[in-house]
């Protein structure tokens, strides 16, 4: 496990990823990431998706992690859809966390929700199975099923608390 990724707080996210609210941060640090599998989106299932934008900085970490993730599902889409992650919840996103004024990791292309119709924000851990948490954590990232607040077990951020 890499403990490269910044604590979780505006200042130090800047300090590592850039600043987002600068009109070239796109063009400077994000770039398109794929899943080896068929993804969808969780909203609008006749849209697939075939690529997204994610920080360049946490971008192998991400393909390390969708690699295993593809390996203990046997490389069948089948299965990868019988546990929901195929439908994607979505990546980089200029916004505030939700309820909160600070931007969100999404905000930095640094985080990704899956699975979300299985794994809602709220109370609980939600069904994200354990191999998939396990190979986000082998990469660094933080799992919202662990936040110590509001849970959000769609939730993977290169970020620590």
């Amino acid at each position: 496990m890499t403990n490269a990724w910044p604590h979780d707080d505006t200042d130090s996210l800047i300090a590592f990823y850039g600043d987002p609210r600068r009109d070239d941060f796109v063009e400077q640090n994000l770039v398109y990431a794929a899943p080896p599998w068929k993804m969808v989106l969780s909203w609008d299932t006749a849209h697939s998706v075939q690529r997204f934008l994610f920080h360049r900085r946490c971008k192998d970490a991400l393909d390390r992690a969708f690699t295993a993730i593809w390996k203990i599902y046997g490389e069948s889409q089948t299965r990868i859809e019988d546990v929901g992650l195929h439908l994607w919840g979505g990546a980089y996103n200029y916004r505030p966390i939700r309820g909160a004024h600070r931007l969100s990791c999404h905000a930095f292309g640094a985080a990704i929700d899956l699975a979300p119709d299985q794994n809602p924000m709220g109370h609980c851990k939600g069904h994200m199975p354990a191999a998939v948490v396990a190979a986000f954590n082998i990469e660094g990232a933080w799992w919202g099923g662990d936040f110590h607040t509001r849970l959000d077990p769609m939730h993977f951020q290169f970020a620590r608390e």
